[in-house]
């Protein structure tokens, strides 16, 4: 037997309260509203903030805080480790994929790049100037999902985007 507890938000601003059930909204047809509890730990709210950003520098911002906190400090790897076997699997699937035609390294570079930022104080003061109009967050987004499916952590990132196993 399941028993649910719905959670309610209580929001006071200019002395007066306010009391708002929290409900996200159904993402199928055949789902209903559900409850969700508005209580989670800064982990959890990296990944709520990664859904949001369409520019790339709090993107990548997010993209680093997550690779280091998942990866380096809750599995254990070390960041040369992590680097070298992700950049060699992503090569490998760049080269099956070309399969006689040229290879398009795309996705290795922004892997290179976003591994290269993790458990770097100076991460993004690099002194250099670009323009950001041509960096696709989606690409950016699906290169960050190649990391933890190359390193066969597919499923926690699925977990972590509340996705359908």
């Amino acid at each position: 037997m399941t028993i649910s507890c719905p959670f309610f938000k209580v929001n006071k601003k200019n002395n007066i309260s306010t009391v708002e059930k929290c409900v996200i909204e159904a993402t199928k047809v055949s789902e209903k509203d559900r409850n969700f509890n508005p209580v989670q730990n800064s982990y959890a709210a990296l990944w709520r903030e990664y859904e949001t950003p369409d520019a790339p520098i709090p993107l990548m911002n997010v993209i680093r805080r997550i690779l280091e906190y998942y990866f380096l400090q809750l599995c254990g790897f070390e960041s040369p480790f992590l680097s070298t076997t992700v950049l060699e699997a992503i090569k490998k699937q760049i080269m099956d994929e070309a399969a006689g035609g040229v290879p398009d390294y795309t996705k290795y570079h922004l892997a290179q790049a976003m591994l290269s930022y993790i458990n770097r104080s100076d991460a993004f003061n690099d002194g250099l100037h670009f323009v950001d109009e041509s960096i696709d967050c989606d690409q950016y987004r699906d290169v960050f999902y190649s990391i933890f499916d190359v390193m066969n952590q597919g499923q926690h990132f699925r977990h972590m985007m509340e996705e359908a196993e």
